[in-house]
């Protein structure tokens, strides 16, 4: 318990941060951000304890390529108790959604371009020289 009020002091200290930066943004929605960022590591109000927000967020802080992010919610998961294998399943997970992004929007492309048949010859190369599964 004493790691997440540690955390949650740490998180305190982005949000000041945060509320002395985003200079595009106006006081006032910055305010509203920082009240729901606090709310979201509030203990005692979610179903995940702290170091699986904090696993979630080094997933989505390295999908959204946000250097900052990233090295502060490394920071606070190991401090909260993550493992080196926990943050490796996490990036792990988070590489293969990745994937698979790049792979529907490339499907998607494909179908809006109608090129579905152009690619066909990729498919029928790999299956017959015997790479099907490489």
């Amino acid at each position: 318990m004493n790691a997440e009020k540690e955390s949650l002091s740490d998180a305190m200290v982005a949000i000041d941060s945060f509320v002395k930066s985003y200079t595009m943004l106006d006081d006032r929605l910055k305010r509203i951000y920082a009240r729901f960022y606090k709310e979201t590591y509030r203990p005692g109000t979610s179903s995940l304890d702290h170091k699986m927000k904090e696993l979630i967020a080094v997933a989505v802080a390295a999908a959204l390529g946000c250097k900052n992010c990233l090295e502060g919610h490394i920071k606070k998961a190991i401090a909260d108790g993550a493992t080196p294998a926990e943050l490796s399943d996490a990036l792990a997970v988070t590489v293969g959604v990745a994937a698979a992004s790049v792979v529907d929007r490339t499907d998607i492309a494909v179908a809006n371009l109608g090129l579905e048949d152009f690619f066909k010859s990729l498919h029928r190369r790999h299956t017959e020289d015997g790479n099907a599964d490489a």
